[in-house]
C-alpha cells in the first residue's frame, strides 16, 4: 500500500510464485515512482485474514488506518498492529519504508 500525504492506496497485487519458493522463477515486475513523505507499506496476509470477514473489508479497514496522520513510520507501524482484527500473533509480518 502506498501512503502519499492523507490518501492510502491499495497497489495491485503482481503475479508470481511466493517470493523465495523457488529458485528459479520469475516475476511480473511493475515500477511506481515515489515522491518525499510517501510510504510503502507491505504486509503478509496475517494482517488482513480472518474467517469471519471478507480481505476486502479487512484490506478497507487497514487503509484507513494508514490515511490517520502519524508523526513517526515507528508509530503508523505500530498501529496498523493494534487496530487490525485479525491474530496478529499468527503470520503477521508488516514493512515501512519512508521516502525523505
Amino acid at each position: 500500500m502506498l501512503v502519499r500525504g492523507e490518501e492510502a492506496l491499495d497497489l495491485p497485487l503482481l503475479r508470481g510464485v511466493l517470493l523465495g519458493a523457488l529458485a528459479e522463477t520469475e516475476y511480473e515486475e511493475t515500477e511506481l515512482r515515489l515522491e518525499p513523505g510517501d510510504t510503502v507499506l507491505m504486509y503478509t496476509d496475517g494482517l488482513v485474514e480472518r474467517r469471519d470477514t471478507a480481505v476486502h473489508d479487512s484490506v478497507a479497514q487497514l487503509l484507513t488506518v494508514a490515511r490517520q496522520p502519524s508523526d513517526s513510520l515507528e508509530h503508523r507501524l505500530d498501529q496498523l498492529l493494534a487496530r487490525s482484527k485479525s491474530d496478529t500473533d499468527d503470520d503477521t509480518c508488516v514493512v515501512g519504508v519512508q521516502v525523505f
